[in-house]
């Protein structure tokens, strides 16, 4: 664990820690507006390495952060929701996964071809699913987003009509984000030059936060600027730091039925509370 420096978060620790928290959330879908959590557990593997023991080491990393966390980590066999792919040719397993169904890189199943274009050394594709206030969980789908609507809703008269009930609180609507399944490959042909131990703390802060943006810099310290090219070196610890876990921790802490800036809010102050700032 890296302990980030005090002069990262100047005279104004909190608002530091906020500008962090922004930079880093990002809320699944437009119609539920929240920050994604794994909620059934993950199960996890890891493909492509040249020995297994460095496959189990990756996939170590992740459980054991999982359980710091608060996420529950499924026993073997299990469904597996969380698959980490090393590949010298990622293009041709994306295009073999797209293959298999568009839906499986993401909630755009119309832009599937251009999901399968690999940009970054490590990279994420997030299958996410919406919970409505009867508990009912829909897969998000981007190309056709769920319409919410109250329970006594007209639409229920038509069997066809697919819709998440909502509540009508400008706090909450009923609605919560949901991770289902991700993919994360690392091109092994540009994660040489990068220790396994900083590759997998950073498929970590991948698997439990849903990012969209692996080019963002963070404005402290964060192995979530491992592969940025926006950063200076001093901005890559070699290792996941306090500040990044105090992040996760706090993601399966906050409420998933309030609304992103509540949500974003709350993280703020539990990491600020935990890093001992004010």
């Amino acid at each position: 664990m890296v302990t980030t420096e005090p002069k990262w978060f100047g005279d104004d620790p909190k608002n530091a820690i906020s500008q962090f928290v922004q930079s880093y959330v990002k809320s699944a879908t437009l119609s539920a507006g929240k920050i994604a959590q794994w909620k059934a557990g993950i199960c996890t593997r890891t493909y492509g390495l040249s020995q297994a023991q460095y496959n189990q080491f990756v996939t170590d990393r992740v459980e054991n952060t999982a359980v710091q966390v608060g996420i529950y980590v499924q026993s073997l066999p299990c469904r597996l929701n969380v698959e980490i792919i090393f590949t010298d040719k990622p293009h041709d397993f994306l295009s073999r996964v797209n293959g298999l169904g568009a839906r499986l890189l993401g909630a755009t199943p119309s832009q599937s071809d251009a999901a399968e274009n690999m940009r970054y050394p490590v990279q994420a594709w997030y299958n996410t699913a919406t919970r409505d206030n009867n508990g009912f969980l829909i897969q998000d789908s981007q190309d056709s987003p769920i319409p919410t609507t109250p329970s006594n809703s007209a639409l229920q008269n038509f069997s066809s009509a697919t819709f998440a009930s909502a509540t009508g609180s400008r706090i909450t609507n009923g609605l919560s984000s949901e991770l289902s399944h991700i993919y994360v490959v690392a091109d092994t042909n540009k994660t040489q030059d990068y220790s396994l131990g900083a590759i997998a703390d950073y498929i970590t802060v991948l698997i439990f936060s849903q990012s969209q943006d692996f080019d963002n810099c963070k404005a402290i310290p964060s192995i979530a600027n491992l592969v940025s090219t926006a950063c200076n070196a001093d901005l890559k610890p070699k290792g996941m730091t306090d500040a990044d876990l105090a992040y996760l921790k706090a993601i399966y802490r906050t409420n998933s039925d309030t609304g992103i800036r509540q949500q974003g809010s709350f993280i703020t102050n539990q990491i600020t509370d935990s890093l001992g700032l004010k």
